[in-house]
């Protein structure tokens, strides 16, 4: 029986339609697709940065639940900060200072997928305006 981080990864990639473990990597960065064997042996449990590491290219897709396997998969429309416990209420109030870490994690995972989703759309911009010349 596969362990249920394993499990966990195997949704993402099929919710996300992802052929294998090589184009996840490719796709989250990961320097190499061994990582997911280790998981898959239960060597090695999904760490924060891996976790982070999805949330990034799929920001729809919950860290938190990546880590614990606690609550949904995705992000509704309130994100991870109430529904899926990573960091009391947005004021921090119960949170512990692993909550926070974690809030901080979200925070810092969602301005890079702002940063990147500039970049993608100036290059569509440089793209459609090379197109039309």
């Amino acid at each position: 029986m596969k362990n249920a981080d394993f499990q966990r990864l195997e949704k993402v990639m099929q919710c996300k339609q992802i052929a294998s473990f090589a184009e996840f990597s490719r796709l989250i960065g990961a320097k190499t697709p061994q990582i997911f064997t280790a998981i898959k042996s239960g060597k090695n449990k999904i760490s924060r940065t891996l976790a982070v590491s999805i949330h990034d290219v799929f920001p729809d897709i919950s860290a938190s639940w990546l880590l614990t396997g606690e609550g949904g998969m995705y992000i509704d429309n309130h994100g991870d900060i109430h529904h899926n416990k990573v960091g009391g209420d947005l004021l921090g109030n119960g949170a512990t200072k692993n909550e926070q870490s974690d809030l901080t994690a979200v925070i810092v995972s969602q301005q890079r997928s702002i940063e990147r989703l500039i970049e993608q759309n100036a290059r569509l911009t440089e793209m459609l305006e090379k197109s039309k010349q």
